[in-house]
């Protein structure tokens, strides 16, 4: 972070005032197919633009800590960017936003100071359909073959094209791939060390994610490491499972709680009461059990309305129609088989106990949260 921080600002701050014409247009939330679920993040976009943009202090190590964007009064981003760029207001002040670790910007400095947003739309869209046939042709490389269909639908459920043209929804999507092609590449190994890739997944979900789908980066890849377990006791699959999972928590959990110490020892700044008081709000915490119970249920019930809008349900249907006359034609098979349907019947919960956590957040998000529920489209498929 302190090393893209040295990097000039003022070719970024032009590639942005030529991006600004993007946003009058779009505005905070466009629809890309009408009908459907896919909507951009242009809001939180534009808040990373302007975080790119902004002119570094003399204090790097700091900046990089602090994460600072140029503001108008109580305008939105969006209207900030369209603002200060189109219509040459003045910002009046700065917004820091300490408790996430920005890792986006990693990518978006280098890459904005020599492209536009629409030139890092084209590049994403390209990079986008390479991490999935790099993903596939390890499937095959690997042989786990029977694992295409239900990744193709599954990403299919992500919107792929939201995710290309949005930098806010990418990071997920990229963390969650390149766990997979990580899992893929250790198969076979002598020892198996590959569970402590998920204590990596956590990481970066951590550190590149500003809380879009991140239980996804877990859910996902969990579903391949299962698939590529075999034919094993019930056991072996929840003790892997387990672990798995104890591992990416850790790894989240440590790495964001280690930008709030290290922000507040270089900022001199108490980032742990910001963090604390919107861990409070995400999580309804205070709020009467009651009240939460039907806070959770209704939460449950948009993110699924917007993941039922979605093309890929079809696709997903017929390709769960052929396989229910695949398993009747083999129906002396179902009685051996149905110990390997438990972990993942297990695994499609996830997601929901995800919403349970962080009801308001997906509540108030659900347009973009609902992709969590790609973990449910993947397990039920595999």
């Amino acid at each position: 972070m302190t090393l893209v921080y040295l990097i000039p600002t003022k070719p970024i701050d032009n590639n942005v005032r030529k991006s600004a014409h993007i946003f009058k247009k779009e505005g905070k939330r466009p629809v890309l197919i009408n009908g459907v679920t896919s909507q951009c993040d242009n809001y939180t976009d534009a808040l990373i633009l302007l975080e790119a943009a902004n002119k570094n202090d003399k204090k790097i190590l700091r900046s990089a800590m602090e994460v600072k964007e140029g503001n108008i009064g109580k305008l939105i981003p969006t209207d900030v960017l369209v603002n200060h760029y189109i219509n040459n207001a003045p910002f009046t002040h700065q917004h820091i936003y300490p408790r996430y670790w920005h890792g986006n910007l990693l990518v978006v400095k280098p890459l904005m100071s020599f492209v536009s947003y629409y030139g890092f739309r084209i590049i994403n869209s390209i990079i986008v359909l390479l991490t999935m046939v790099l993903v596939i042709w390890f499937l095959f490389k690997k042989n786990e073959k029977e694992f295409i269909a239900p990744y193709i639908i599954s990403m299919l459920f992500l919107m792929p094209l939201t995710i290309a043209f949005s930098i806010q929804l990418s990071s997920c999507f990229y963390v969650l791939n390149f766990g997979m092609i990580a899992l893929l590449a250790t198969k076979n190994k002598a020892s198996d060390k590959s569970r402590y890739i998920f204590l990596y997944i956590g990481i970066a979900t951590a550190f590149f994610d500003l809380l879009t789908y991140p239980i996804a980066t877990f859910g996902v890849p969990c579903a391949l490491y299962l698939f590529m377990c075999g034919r094993k006791p019930l056991k072996y699959y929840f003790t892997k499972m387990l672990k798995a999972g104890i591992l990416w928590g850790v790894g989240y959990a440590v790495m964001w709680f280690a930008k709030w110490l290290i922000a507040t020892c270089i900022t001199d700044r108490n980032v742990f009461e910001d963090a604390f008081v919107k861990v409070n709000t995400r999580t309804y915490a205070g709020v009467t059990a009651t009240n939460k119970f039907t806070s959770i249920i209704e939460t449950e019930k948009i993110n699924i309305k917007y993941y039922l809008k979605t093309p890929a349900v079809f696709i997903a249907l017929i390709y769960i129609l052929i396989m229910i006359v695949l398993i009747i034609k083999q129906h002396q098979r179902i009685k051996d088989n149905i110990i390997f349907v438990v972990p993942f019947v297990a695994l499609m919960l996830v997601p929901c106990a995800w919403y349970a956590i962080a009801a308001q957040h997906s509540s108030e998000h659900a347009w973009f949260t609902y992709k969590a529920l790609v973990v449910l489209a993947i397990s039920g498929l595999s």
